[in-house]
């Protein structure tokens, strides 16, 4: 009876209440200053009305946000942003759509204008996140001016794969078109060339949806399910790791890998932090942040939710775990401010991904932290024993051996691209 009264003493819960109470306080500020600034959504920017004039000509443009008030026949898509439309009348209409770009996902947001055939009138990347000076080459109007005339055939809809087949194709490396749905891709700009591809087979595709009042969805197949889990394995734990590529959970990285118990230790505690993190803050994030429009809480809310499960393995791994929680020392509650953590839950929702796909990509993202501080840990361990410069003992070797290690990972970029 005791020891269960120690073990909740009010010394070990006065943290988390803490941290609660300084971050409530912040979240009444910032939903505070946030009644203050005044509603823009469903207005026009300057950019985006340039965006239609050069498309559609000149006119009245009014954003359309219920497709349904609206008198669509469909409602509005998860992969359309918002509808701008011309002079209140669906014969000239421009979406609005987010792709991917290069190493940004969701890096490329284009203005796609149709008029009442569906036949594209232009297409204008509004916001570019991709790589700087590459992805903006789509820019180009040269390029662009490829996507004009184009229109969805429904005959090229395969109706026992529920998909379009023949969806318009950037080239590689600006190779010459061959085939009447592929345009010329800008070189060295493949990825984002698709990325308007992408953005323009959408558009065309709603467009048919509202004639037809039917939205055809495209459904991952087996195949493609599977190809989506080993792109997201090789990146997490190779081509977007955490620690060597992102450069995210540096601290225990650098602090604990000393020796190998340590590492494994912290490896673990990371891990199944990332897990939880994201098995809470995931349905947060989209059944209470996102409907309530303010999705500006999520770091908040992740900082308070990480720092409760990371109290919560304190706890437990000091009272029944008292070696390791000894080795780990302050990187363990350090694991609370662990950017990698916050990191994982904030990629999961600003990529999309569903519960299921969130959940792998935090077990490999964890996976890939455990793989590279242990490994990093037994080559510390060996240079411990070895004959160093006394000028490169201790740190300075440690970052040459890390920096290393990163370079290492050069060789399997664009591996599952």
């Amino acid at each position: 009876m005791n020891r269960a009264k120690n073990f909740f003493q009010f010394k070990y819960i006065k943290p988390p209440l803490v941290l609660g109470l300084i971050t409530t306080i912040m979240a009444g500020l910032l939903i505070f200053s946030s009644l203050l600034i005044p509603d823009t959504s469903g207005v026009l920017t300057d950019a985006l009305r340039d965006a239609c004039v050069s498309t559609m000509g000149e006119g009245e443009f009014e954003i359309i946000d219920d497709w349904e008030a609206a008198g669509l026949s469909i409602p509005k898509p998860d992969s359309v942003d918002f509808l701008i439309m011309k002079d209140d009348d669906i014969k000239q209409i421009a979406f609005i759509i987010t792709a991917n770009g290069y190493k940004s996902p969701n890096g490329i947001v284009a203005l796609v204008a149709l008029d009442e055939n569906g036949v594209v009138l232009g297409v204008v990347p509004v916001e570019i996140n991709d790589d700087p000076g590459i992805g903006d080459r789509v820019r180009d109007p040269g390029f662009l001016f490829q996507f004009e005339n184009k229109f969805y055939q429904f005959s090229n809809w395969d109706s026992s794969m529920n998909v379009w087949d023949n969806p318009l194709t950037a080239t590689s490396r600006g190779a010459t078109p061959i085939k009447d749905n592929e345009i010329m891709g800008i070189t060295g700009a493949t990825y984002s060339s698709q990325g308007v591809a992408d953005a323009v087979n959408t558009a065309l595709i709603v467009h048919q949806a509202l004639e037809s009042g039917e939205l055809k969805v495209h459904e991952e197949t087996k195949t493609g399910l599977l190809t989506t889990l080993f792109v997201i394995l090789i990146a997490g734990v190779l081509t977007e790791n955490f620690i060597l590529v992102k450069f995210l959970g540096i601290c225990p990285f650098l602090g604990v890998s000393k020796k190998v118990s340590g590492s494994v230790g912290m490896g673990l505690a990371v891990t199944v932090t990332m897990l939880l993190a994201t098995a809470v803050t995931y349905p947060i994030f989209f059944l209470a942040l996102s409907p309530l429009n303010i999705p500006y809480m999520s770091t908040v809310a992740f900082i308070m939710i990480i720092a409760l499960f990371v109290q919560l393995l304190e706890i437990l791994m000091k009272k029944f775990i008292p070696p390791l929680y000894e080795t780990l020392g302050v990187y363990l509650p350090l694991t609370t401010t662990n950017c990698s953590i916050l990191g994982v839950t904030l990629l999961n929702v600003n990529r999309g991904y569903n519960f299921g796909i969130a959940m792998f990509n935090s077990l490999c993202v964890g996976l890939g932290f455990f793989i590279v501080i242990v490994l990093f840990s037994t080559l510390r361990e060996k240079i411990e024993q070895s004959d160093i410069p006394p000028a490169l003992k201790g740190t300075p070797i440690t970052l040459i051996a890390a920096a290393i290690m990163s370079l290492s990972l050069i060789g399997f970029s664009g591996l599952g691209s």
